[in-house]
């Protein structure tokens, strides 16, 4: 076991509130962007190993399109926000208001739909940086977001088995955003070091 199972009740209670938080100002911010009402669903917060992901989201071969970013400085931390292939293209279309035939991201063709996808997944991101910097009345150093188009066997490979000397565990978040038209779903990883977490749970708690 690491240490998130270590945390108790109210620790708990605190980083579901934070996630809830980040979850909101996500929502706020996609409405503006998406210029549609958004509604959310509670958030559901999940402790997994890194080899259980692929499972927990639909198997290893599954296509996922996923934008990252990392925390750097005091609270070192991985960030990533993963969509289905359907999910991304729904998004896509949306904002470029046109149809999404296929997903290819290297394309050159495609340059709008990957801005507008790693926009979205910034928005996300920044969106709980800004909620845990809020809370722990601190600055957080987020780097520029990235975005590729894999299965999620490889983005298992390498971005949270490469970890594992910081951390067996890491934080499954997942979400549902429902518009006028369509419902947005997407899971998001949190990766903090062991280090990081700890110093992030001490400031929550007000130690």
């Amino acid at each position: 076991m690491g240490y998130y199972h270590e945390l108790g009740e109210f620790e708990r209670d605190i980083l579901k509130e934070l996630c809830s938080i980040g979850t909101g100002n996500a929502a706020t911010s996609l409405s503006e962007i998406l210029a549609q009402p958004i509604s959310m669903q509670v958030p559901s917060l999940d402790v997994i190993s890194p080899e259980e992901m692929p499972d927990n989201l639909g198997g290893p071969e599954l296509e996922k399109v996923v934008v990252f970013a990392y925390l750097t400085g005091k609270y070192p931390s991985r960030f990533l926000i993963l969509f289905s292939v359907e999910e991304a293209k729904s998004i896509a279309e949306i904002l470029i208001r046109q149809k999404v035939e296929g997903l290819d991201l290297n394309d050159h063709k495609q340059e709008m739909v990957r801005s507008v996808l790693l926009e979205i997944g910034n928005i996300i991101i920044s969106s709980y940086v800004s909620a845990i910097g809020n809370m722990i009345n601190a600055p957080m150093i987020q780097s520029a977001p990235q975005i590729k188009y894999d299965i999620l066997g490889s983005i298992v490979d390498e971005f949270c088995i490469e970890s594992a000397s910081e951390s067996n565990e890491l934080l499954l978040l997942k979400n549902e955003f429902v518009t006028a038209e369509r419902e947005i779903l997407f899971d998001i990883i949190f990766m903090p070091t062991e280090e990081s977490f700890l110093s992030i749970m001490k400031k929550l708690k007000g130690e």
